[in-house]
């Protein structure tokens, strides 16, 4: 798979996230948000990769907060 498959792949594994995140449904988001972080491990560092990894890492620590792992939150702040 090419960068620019995996960085699409990886919103739209986003938007499907935040979709459960408007369904209150925080514990699937960040198993979604997760598999978009993963995938993008083997992208090239570009402005896109850092703007939707960002954005990730922030959502994850959020559903990490809404489910109470305050842990996990802490470590997925650190990793940004």
């Amino acid at each position: 798979m090419e960068d620019a498959e995996k960085i699409s792949t990886a919103e739209k594994l986003k938007g499907e996230g935040n979709e459960k995140v408007k369904a209150n449904d925080c514990k699937t988001a960040k198993i979604l948000y997760g598999y978009a972080i993963s995938l993008l491990e083997s992208v090239t560092m570009n402005q896109e990769k850092l703007n939707i990894l960002l954005a990730l890492l922030q959502n994850s620590a959020l559903c990490s907060n809404k489910i109470s792992e305050w842990e996990g939150s802490v470590a997925i702040c650190t990793a940004a």
